[in-house]
């Protein structure tokens, strides 16, 4: 078995190269990581999910405060979940500052998700999106 770096200094060298974390970055570890899953090889995989996780940490770290708050909301499996990452002052500081950029930003993505194709995984999408308007106007009004 190959000896992986640890967590800690993975992310270290990703936010030492943040600048480098490109979509291209991204996408080419993605293809990397599908090649070594179809491969059955579970160290390499193992190993390019480890760096992923901390380029994708990294990267988002630079993010704007209103698109962290929604890439983790889009993470939230569940409704309880996404209630929970908006029920706090500092989601709902982040929901409304920058004259409500986060709605925006939430509307163009419903709009882009709007025109994919029909299928399962733009219905899901939908779905989410619309969960995550509702429970982020419902924590703007509560506060």
């Amino acid at each position: 078995m190959v000896a992986c770096e640890p967590p800690f200094i993975i992310a270290q060298v990703a936010e030492e190269n943040v600048e480098s974390l490109t979509e291209m970055f991204f996408q080419t570890a993605n293809a990397y990581l599908t090649m070594a899953q179809k491969e059955g090889n579970a160290v390499v995989t193992q190993h390019i999910e480890t760096a992923l996780r901390a380029a994708l940490e990294a990267k988002q770290a630079t993010l704007r405060p209103e698109i962290q708050l929604l890439n983790r909301l889009l993470g939230a499996e569940t409704q309880e979940q996404r209630q929970r990452i908006l029920f706090n002052p500092d989601a709902v500081d982040t929901l409304v500052m920058n004259d409500r950029y986060f709605f925006g930003l939430l509307n163009r993505m419903q709009t882009d998700v709007g025109r994919m194709p029909d299928g399962p995984q733009k219905a899901a999408l939908v779905e989410r999106l619309e969960s995550i308007k509702t429970a982020a106007d419902a924590a703007v009004a509560g506060a």
